[in-house]
């Protein structure tokens, strides 16, 4: 096991985006944190792998479609929960979370932004603390991180921390990991 502490330096009223990667295969264990009165209404999320490529739609898409036509072997790596994006390299839609999966479509929080033709590229990522604010409750600790599922070497772990106040503070984050 090895734990990995963060030291976030955030500064007034912004965002701080941290990407971290093992070059081993790991199994996040758990994560720990204060809770202190100086991050109250500050938000935390941690994300595994963001927009990841996992297949390509299979059926043109017209902007503000909920519904997405994509071919079995990416239906087979989608599931509930899930964030997801459709991209052409030229437009983006954040489509959200995934509400569904069937035979071969599936269906998303965000309606499609643009048009997108059938081979547009389908991004996965993998929520694991979402947007958690911050409420002077003492120490936190997130427990079995990332379903318990090993992580490949060098798959990103994104910790995103939104610091709203004016006010700049050092926020410490420690990751347990076994390998």
């Amino acid at each position: 096991m090895e734990n990995k502490t963060k030291l976030i330096n955030v500064g007034s009223a912004s965002q701080y985006i941290l990407n971290i990667n093992f070059k081993f295969d790991v199994l996040l264990i758990r994560g720990k944190f204060n809770d202190s009165s100086i991050f109250v209404g500050d938000r935390f999320s941690v994300d595994i792998a963001p927009d990841t490529h996992i297949g390509a739609s299979t059926i043109n898409s017209i902007s503000g479609s909920s519904i997405l036509y994509i071919d079995e072997s990416t239906i087979k790596n989608i599931e509930v929960g899930k964030k997801l994006k459709l991209t052409d390299d030229v437009n983006t839609s954040d489509l959200g979370v995934c509400f569904s999966v069937g035979d071969n479509f599936i269906t998303f929080e965000n309606a499609t932004t643009h048009d997108f033709d059938s081979g547009s590229s389908v991004l996965i990522t993998t929520p694991v603390v979402e947007s958690f604010i911050f409420t002077d409750s003492g120490l936190q600790t997130l427990e079995g991180l990332a379903d318990k599922k090993l992580l490949p070497k060098n798959t990103d772990i994104k910790i995103t921390y939104n610091n709203p106040t004016g006010t700049s503070k050092v926020f410490v984050f420690d990751l347990q990991v076994f390998y």
